[in-house]
């Protein structure tokens, strides 16, 4: 979980290391467990999947291993 330095976005991920996985579904939850929280009410969620390899459908917010190396170059 990171905090953005204005403060209005909250970015939740989860990290799954198997195969073939449903991104929506995975969102879903993830955006499931977050809304739990006592102090979500003041931000903004961003939803992010760490990812072993690409999903069955494209959620648009998984990172592979891949996009994380390349971010830091």
């Amino acid at each position: 979980m990171a905090e953005s330095l204005d403060k209005k976005y909250l970015l939740v991920d989860e990290c799954k290391w198997t195969t073939q996985e449903n991104g929506k579904q995975l969102t879903g939850e993830l955006l499931r467990k977050a809304n739990l929280l006592l102090f979500i009410k003041n931000y903004t969620i961003v939803p992010v999947l760490f990812l072993k390899s690409a999903l069955k459908d494209d959620a648009g917010n998984a990172m592979l291993p891949e996009d994380v190396i390349e971010l830091m170059k």
